[in-house]
């Protein structure tokens, strides 16, 4: 199948690989790292869009698609969303989220991801990873949104894995997730899945994490942008555009987002 990868970064260029790896025909957006890759070119090759450019970008992205570019099946790679508005005109949308850095799809190792439909299971299939499946898509992007949130309090707290801080923020933040998912009109039971408990725990327990490294920077009193892409500063942001509701009782997420507010 021709597949069509929007944004060649770390995460998108491990999806890419795997999807030629078994045997699709795989092109990529990215001006920087293919700048003689039009995108009009680029999705009039495809038959299957993977987006995986930053989440911030997307809108941008979107508003430059051709008309016919809206025929595709789009698979959402992207972490950090908070609304699915930007893909209501696409033919078909579905999405893959999950504990999975880069690093760990390029060395195949054991994974679990949660889709949302049955071609993104067709398309990455692999004995090294494992599915769990849900049509809560809603749920999914708000757990992808939240786990980073978490991660930069993580990273504030320097909580180290296998340890009694760690478990208890752990047990604390999934409270709060299944609360904001279930307030905002998602299941609680997503923040159960890979997408939400698996990225949790990932995300909160390493420095491979950007989100991490970004609280482990406030901690020493850094103020302003981060250099690298910190899909947190752009998650809260996106929790006032929407109008989204915080639980009152979700006190962790209220302070890293006052903590991510007053620093950037």
């Amino acid at each position: 199948m021709k597949i069509a990868v929007l944004g060649a970064g770390a995460f998108g260029s491990s999806l890419g690989g795997l999807l030629e790896e078994k045997g699709h025909k795989v092109i990529y957006y990215d001006p920087i790292k293919f700048p003689d890759n039009s995108l009009e070119d680029v999705l009039r090759f495809a038959k299957v869009i993977l987006v995986a450019v930053p989440s911030e970008k997307i809108s941008a992205l979107v508003r430059e698609f051709p008309e016919f570019g809206f025929s595709k099946s789009v698979i959402v790679a992207s972490k950090g969303l908070l609304s699915l508005r930007d893909f209501r005109k696409f033919k078909q949308v579905e999405i893959i989220s999950g504990p999975a850095f880069a690093s760990q799809i390029l060395d195949r190792e054991k994974v679990k991801l949660t889709i949302t439909g049955e071609l993104t299971e067709a398309l990455f299939k692999a004995g090294f990873i494992e599915f769990d499946k849900t049509d809560d898509e809603l749920g999914v992007i708000f757990a992808g949104s939240l786990k980073n949130i978490f991660a930069v309090e993580a990273g504030f707290r320097k909580l180290e894995p296998e340890t009694i801080e760690f478990e208890q923020f752990i047990f604390r933040a999934l409270e709060e997730m299944e609360s904001f998912l279930e307030m905002n009109g998602a299941r609680r039971e997503t923040a159960r899945l890979a997408c939400g408990e698996g990225d949790l725990r990932l995300t909160c327990s390493s420095e491979e994490s950007r989100n991490y490294r970004f609280g482990v920077r406030l901690r020493s009193r850094f103020s302003g942008t981060p250099d690298e892409t910190t899909e947190a500063i752009n998650a809260v942001r996106g929790i006032e555009e929407e109008g989204l509701e915080v639980p009152r009782k979700a006190e962790i997420l209220k302070s890293v987002i006052r903590r991510i507010k007053n620093a950037a």
